[in-house]
Parts: structure tokens; C-alpha cells; sequence
């Protein structure tokens, strides 16, 4: 710098470094140490006289309702002084103040203000996406309805029956009405009911129902219905119950049960079908999918014998895969040795862990592990084996498998379902159902990443225990279980099976013969005989020679077909263009009938079904709070949360769920956490890797309400002992609760929607808007991150809680 002139940008800079200095600090700076002593005395004047107007007391409001209309502003009173301002602007007058003495200045308002001016159009994007309801999601999460339901909501008198069983011929006369209760109903199905009341109603009573604004429609004689309740839920948006009702099967509900059948197909698109579970059902699926292919987590499969016997896994892509499967007998002593099942049966989950070493005379591999149980055992394997690829640490959860989950179909209703196509998609062997009826538990194993802990060393207390005293060599034993594949993306509305069967195939007037090769209900592949040439979009004659003769219910000889591929002899044909195909209905019902003896084409080694089965468990299992977020204007909106089994009541917890909500929400939407978060999924997305990072959250607990007060993020190579520690420390202010919790960010890939397709057909088929609003928010998502409560790994030395 020119010691004898400086312009407006140098002086500004000089500004910059010495503002928040007191002035009586900075003039004895000047005096003792020759501060700015190469600086023109009138420049130095000038900068000392502007620090000391930064430094005024000032008495002045910031006052912003009328600089941004698109902004919440609320008012803040602090040291005697009511501003209004947005969430950012108070947050950087607060930090303001502290690096003005804990004084409100002239400097904090130009700094408050200026701040305010440069970002107020981001800070008014910032509020709407921070404002945005994020859904809270279970997935694997269905409920079934045999029947359509219908939108009606009218006004009805409840009357409660003594009885709790009734005989067939039971008739309800006008003298058991006493005691009413006034109800609204929500929807109706020919054989249901679902109502809205004050009061709560045990499961298993027998009620009349009078549809008191209906009564004029009725065009019947008996207009007391009786009904059972199934089911009856608080909720909380209303304050009041809902109640599931099922009509009884008596002689005198016929009649209405008639009525409301001819009446649910005669309006069902005026009043519209109630779609909130199938909506439900579809948003979870479509998270689902993403979750299954982007998870590290491995799923074990244990029989009641502690055994595993299954593995849900994709080796080529799990980052965890490399490790455990390096020697194929490691998950077979891993339950062995150390009675981990045992453990996690007592205490549901723990961290582990692993090394694996080659033994320097045999140059055998012997795999040495222990159940974490304490900090010194933490410390004492880090410090020994810090920097090693074959040391690692995994997080281990147990749950109970509930079977009946693993064989979940279409939530489309039943009555409905053969025009969505569920059967060709929702389908089990009788062998996946033999394997499925013996999984006893879960285990979810999840990697916990080296570079979390690698920085970390510790005092030489930390580590006294020999290594040899903590590790114990795991046996080598006979691997018996079996590894399923998940399923991928393959294009196909449905799966092809390998079938060979004799073909005519007949365009205009020349015909062939063929083999087929695989074959579906849809469609096709075979062999041709000759040197014969289909073009791509040529409609064809399919005969099924073998069939044709035999069956009478199908016409199998003059079946259609469009080619949609021909290359080196082998042609694909398709059906789907033509409706009422009989080939199509044959080969569904054949297709079901041999489940067992046909082999899926890529899933050949596998039960058919066995790998959605298990894929449904993992999912309803899941041990990590998972997150799903798109993108808008180059930032990250977070749409929705799909939480662990265990956490299933939050979604009929208001107050739980609020929590949740606004908890995820201070830290994902915190300007500085979601700036590196933006960079993080930016790396992800151009270097197509899973980006690691590490939160630190400092919460407190009110009224059971949860505040965040301190967030901070890490990137794996910025973390060391000094930087956690002093950030940890920072966090315990008042005694405030601190959590770590490890993040794992994974761009997504292609959508795979089998499995919910029918439920998207069927809400596009009576609500557009919400099948639009439903595509586009799966659609939109560019990634998800697993939130992992590593907290326990950490010294409470460092956490000052026990």
C-alpha cells in the first residue's frame, strides 16, 4: 500500500480490520506498538474518528416491515431498544453487539442495515423454502382397502348397542335409539365407514347409525344402520377421533349396502374417491425406492435360531461390501463368537468393532473384534489403529420382523385393482413365503466412516488397556447364508420368465416359426426359424401353437403382438397397445400358476419375489433418519423425512412432529449449514460419491418443546480433536444438550416406480392435480442424506454427560 495516498477501497479495508477494536484500545495500539505509523497522520485521524463513531451509543430502531413486502418481520425488543426484524437480521444483531461490547452502536445498526439491503431479496427466498411443510413419511407403510371409498361428508346420529354379538336376523327398531352422539362422516364405501366424533369409541362396539342428511334420498324401508368399530384414533389437527366402522353382515343392512354401491359408482368422480392413504402409500414408496438404493446399510436376516440366513446387498455398490465380504465367513463368526444377537436382544443396538489382520507366520487373515462398551475401549482401538483401512467401526440395530410386511402388494382397492395391473407386479412364490415366514429379527449394520475418527488422539490415560485385552479373534466357520441382490431399473413394466413354447408368427401374409425364449403377460422375446425380418412397429399374428388347440376359455391362435425390437434373429413383441388381449390374460393366469417352477429373467437364482420382500423390511426397518431434498433457484429444499420404525407414532404426535419439523429445520435451513450443504451436494452430483459430514447440534427442552440454540457442520477433512472439542464445548452453554449425529450425502439415480405405479395411475384417474403434485415432487428430488446418532462414540470427558 502507497503509504502517502490511499483511496476508498484501501481505507475500507482498513476499516474492516480494525472496527470491532475499542478506540481507546486502538490509540494505545498506535502509541505502544507504532500502529499505521507508515500511514499520512490524516488518514489516521480519519480512521480513528470513524471507529469512534462505530463505537456511539446508539438509540435508533431498525425497523424493516416496509423494506421487503415478501418478508416475515416480527418485533424484537433487546436492551431497551423495539426493532422489527426478519430471523437472519437478528440473529447478526445479536452477533453484532458481542463484537461491539455488548453494546448496541451506531456500528451494529450500519452493519444490521447494510446486511439487510445486500440480501434482502435472498433473505425473503430463504423465509418461503424455511416455511415450506416438509412430510413426515414411514416407509413400507400401507393400509389395504378391499373397497373404493368415496368423499362424503353429512352430518349422522351414532347410538350405542349393549349387544356384542348378533344373531343374522337381528332387526334395529327405533326404541334402541337413546344416547345420541353427533358425528360427520369423512368417506363411505359399500361395506365401511369412516366419522369424525368428540368422543372415543372402544374397539369391538356395535353402533346404529341414522344418515340424518340423507334421510330424504333413502328410498328403502330400513334406514338404521348397523355398524362395528374397528378402529378409533386421536387427532390432533381437530381435537377429535377418528372412528373405522365396518357394517355387519346382517339381513337388514342389505338394502344399504346396495345404495351405496349403485351410488358410489354412479358419482365417485362427482364427490371423488377418498385417496388420502393411497397418496400416502405412493409418497412412501417413492422415497422408498430412492432410500434402497443409496442406503449403506446392510440388512441381516435371523431365523429363530440366531442364525443369519439371508443378506439383502448390492457388493458391487455398498461402500460397506469390500470389507465384510473381503473373507466370505466373516458374517457367520461375527454372530458367532461374541453372542452379538444376544446383545442387541438385551440393548436393541451398539457400536462394533472390526479389524482384520494378517497373522505373520501363517499369513492367515484372522478378523479380531468386540463390542464397543465403553469410551476407553473406543479410545484405546482408535488410538492403536488410527489411519488403518482394516480397523472399522459399525453401528449394529436389531428389530423384530413382522412378516406380514414383507408380502405387501398394490394399496389400490381390490375391487379396483384389476384394471392397475396389480397382479402382473404384486406377486410372491410360495417359496418366498416359506423363507419370509422364518425371518425372526433384523439386523441393520451400518458403517461408521474412518475418517470421523482418524484425526482423533487422546491422552495416554485414554489408552491404558492393552489392545490384546479388548480384542477377541473371531472363528472361522461354514458360510450358510444367502446374499439377494436387490432389484434395479430394468425398463420393464413387468418381469419376463423363462418359457419355451412353440410359435407361428404371421404379418400380412407370410409366416414363421419361433421358439420363445422368455415371456410375460405384456410381452415376449423368441428365437425366429429361417431368415425371416420384422421392422420395429410392425404389428404380428401370435400363435401359441402348443395352447392354441387345447384352450377353450382364450383364443391363442390369433393373438397380437407389436415387434418393438429385432436384432440377430431375435425378436421382442409387446401386447400393451390392444385391449381385451386374450394372450395377455392367459399368460397372467399361467404366470401365477407356475410361480414356483419359472425362473425371473436376471433374478434367476432367486425365489421370485424374495428380493421386494426383503426390500420391504429393510425399508420398514430402516435405523437412520433419512432425508430428501430437491433443489430451487441453486438451493436445497428439503421435502421430506423418513423416519425408523420405532419413531411410528410421531406421525400421530402433533407435537412430536412439530418438533421434528422445526428441529431438522434450524439446521438445514441455518445459512451457514446450508451454504456447505449446497457444496456438498455439488460434489456429490459431479463426482457421483457419497459426501460425509459431521453435525453438532446444542438443543434444550421446554414445555416439550425442542430448541436448537448452536449448529455446526464439518466436512470430514476439516474435523480434528481440537476442532470437535471446542466446538462441543461451545455447544454445552447452560447446560444444553449436545448431539452428534454422522450425514452421508447421496445424489440420486433413476426413479423406480414399479411398485407404485398403479397408485399413481389410480390418483391421476381421479385427481390430476394431485398425481401431478405427487410426480413432480418424486421426481424433483436430486438426493438424500442419512443422519446417524454417533454421540455414544465420543469421550464424556468431551461431552460432560454421563
Amino acid at each position: 500500500m502507497n503509504s502517502n495516498k490511499v483511496d476508498d477501497k484501501q481505507f475500507f479495508e482498513l476499516l474492516e480490520k480494525v472496527k470491532y477494536t475499542k478506540p481507546q484500545t486502538l490509540k494505545k495500539l498506535m502509541q505502544t506498538e507504532g500502529l499505521f505509523s507508515s500511514l499520512p497522520a490524516p488518514i489516521v485521524q480519519k480512521l480513528v474518528r470513524e471507529v469512534e463513531h462505530l463505537w456511539n451509543k446508539c438509540d435508533r430502531p431498525i425497523d424493516l416491515r416496509y423494506k421487503e413486502d415478501n418478508l416475515t418481520i416480527e418485533r424484537f425488543d433487546f436492551l431497551g431498544v423495539t426493532h422489527f426484524l426478519e430471523d437472519n437480521s437478528k440473529r447478526l444483531l445479536l452477533d453484532e453487539i458481542k463484537r461491539f461490547g455488548e453494546s448496541y452502536t451506531i456500528g451494529v445498526y450500519e452493519n444490521v442495515k447494510a446486511y439487510f439491503e445486500k440480501n434482502k431479496s435472498d433473505l425473503a427466498l430463504s423465509q418461503r423454502l424455511n416455511e415450506r411443510d416438509i412430510n413426515i413419511v414411514r416407509f413400507n407403510e400401507t393400509e389395504y382397502r378391499s373397497e373404493e371409498r368415496m368423499n362424503l361428508a353429512i352430518s349422522a346420529s351414532l347410538y350405542t348397542l349393549p349387544e356384542t354379538e348378533l344373531s343374522p336376523d337381528f332387526v334395529p327398531k327405533a326404541n334402541m335409539l337413546k344416547d345420541a352422539f353427533q358425528v360427520t362422516t369423512s368417506n363411505i364405501s359399500q361395506h365401511g365407514l369412516k366419522i369424525k366424533a368428540k368422543t372415543k369409541f372402544k374397539r369391538g362396539q356395535l353402533v346404529i347409525i341414522t344418515f340424518d342428511d340423507m334421510e330424504k334420498e333413502l328410498v328403502f324401508k330400513q334406514n338404521l344402520i348397523i355398524y362395528k368399530v374397528m378402529v378409533c384414533k386421536h387427532n390432533t389437527k381437530g381435537d377429535v377421533y377418528d372412528s373405522m366402522l365396518k357394517l355387519e353382515g346382517i339381513a337388514a343392512n342389505d338394502e344399504f349396502s346396495h345404495y351405496v354401491k349403485n351410488l358410489i359408482f354412479s358419482h365417485k368422480h362427482k364427490y371423488k374417491v377418498d385417496l388420502d392413504t393411497i397418496y400416502t402409500s405412493a409418497q412412501g414408496k417413492g422415497y422408498e425406492q430412492y432410500y434402497i438404493d443409496l442406503t449403506d446399510a446392510l440388512a441381516l436376516y435371523i431365523n429363530d435360531e440366531n442364525a443369519i440366513t439371508h443378506v439383502l446387498s448390492d457388493i458391487k455398490r455398498q461402500t460397506i461390501q469390500p470389507f465384510i465380504f473381503a473373507e466370505i465367513n466373516f458374517l457367520s463368526a461375527l454372530f458367532d463368537k461374541d453372542k452379538v444377537v444376544e446383545h442387541l436382544i438385551e440393548h436393541q443396538e451398539c457400536f462394533y468393532f472390526v479389524v482384520r489382520l494378517k497373522q505373520k507366520q501363517s499369513q492367515k487373515v484372522v478378523f479380531f473384534s468386540t463390542i464397543i462398551n465403553n469410551e476407553i475401549e473406543v479410545q484405546t482401538l482408535l488410538q492403536h489403529f488410527k489411519g488403518s483401512i482394516s480397523a472399522r467401526i459399525f453401528k449394529l440395530r436389531l428389530d423384530d420382523v413382522e412378516s406380514e410386511r414383507a408380502l405387501l402388494n398394490s394399496t389400490v382397492p381390490e375391487e379396483a385393482q384389476a384394471n392397475y395391473g396389480t397382479q402382473r407386479i404384486h406377486r410372491y412364490s410360495q417359496q418366498t413365503e416359506n423363507i419370509v415366514a422364518q425371518f425372526e429379527r433384523l439386523i441393520s449394520i451400518i458403517p461408521v466412516s474412518n475418517g470421523i475418527l482418524a484425526n482423533m488422539h487422546f491422552s495416554e490415560e485414554a489408552y491404558k488397556p492393552r489392545v490384546k485385552d479388548v480384542l477377541k479373534p473371531l472363528s472361522n466357520l461354514a458360510s450358510t447364508f444367502h446374499t439377494i441382490m436387490p432389484e434395479t431399473n430394468d425398463g420393464r413394466t413387468e418381469d419376463r420368465f423363462y418359457y419355451q413354447t412353440a410359435l407361428t408368427l404371421t404379418h400380412l401374409k407370410s409366416s414363421c416359426t419361433a421358439v420363445s425364449e422368455t415371456i410375460s403377460s405384456l410381452g415376449l422375446s423368441c428365437h425366429i426359424q429361417g431368415d425371416s425380418h420384422f421392422n420395429v412397429g410392425t404389428i404380428i399374428t401370435v400363435s401359441f401353437d402348443d395352447f392354441a388347440e387345447r384352450s377353450t376359455k382364450y383364443a391363442l391362435g390369433i393373438c397380437k403382438y407389436t415387434v418393438v425390437g429385432f436384432k440377430d434373429g431375435v425378436l421382442r413383441a409387446s401386447n400393451q397397445a390392444f385391449s381385451n388381449h386374450d394372450g395377455r390374460a392367459f399368460w397372467l393366469a399361467f404366470i401365477l400358476d407356475k410361480l414356483d417352477q419359472l425362473k425371473v429373467q436376471g433374478r434367476e437364482q432367486q425365489a421370485y419375489g424374495l428380493s421386494r420382500a426383503m426390500r420391504n423390511l429393510a425399508a420398514s426397518n430402516t435405523p437412520t433418519v433419512n432425508l430428501f431434498y430437491s433443489s430451487f433457484k441453486a438451493r436445497l429444499v428439503l421435502n421430506s423425512i423418513a423416519v425408523p420404525k420405532t419413531w411410528a407414532a410421531i406421525q400421530e404426535d402433533n407435537k412430536r412432529a412439530t418438533n421434528l419439523k422445526s428441529t431438522v429445520r434450524a439446521w438445514f435451513y441455518n445459512q451457514d449449514i446450508r451454504i456447505e450443504l449446497q457444496h456438498m451436494a455439488r460434489d456429490a452430483a459431479a463426482e457421483k460419491t457419497t459426501q460425509q459430514a459431521v453435525l453438532i447440534l446444542s438443543t434444550s427442552f421446554q414445555n416439550n418443546i425442542e430448541t436448537v440454540h448452536k449448529v455446526s457442520l464439518f466436512r470430514l477433512n476439516t474435523l480434528s480433536t481440537e476442532v470437535l472439542a471446542r466446538t462441543v464445548k461451545f455447544a454445552q452453554f447452560k447446560g444444553r444438550k449436545v448431539r452428534v449425529y454422522e450425514l452421508k450425502l447421496n445424489p440420486t439415480r433413476n426413479e423406480f416406480n414399479r411398485y407404485y405405479h398403479d397408485e399413481l395411475n389410480y390418483i391421476k384417474s381421479f385427481a390430476t392435480h394431485r398425481y401431478k403434485t405427487l410426480t413432480e415432487e418424486i421426481g424433483n428430488t436430486k438426493g438424500m442424506i442419512q443422519a446417524l446418532d454417533i454421540t455414544a462414540l465420543l469421550p464424556s470427558s468431551m461431552l460432560n454427560q454421563k
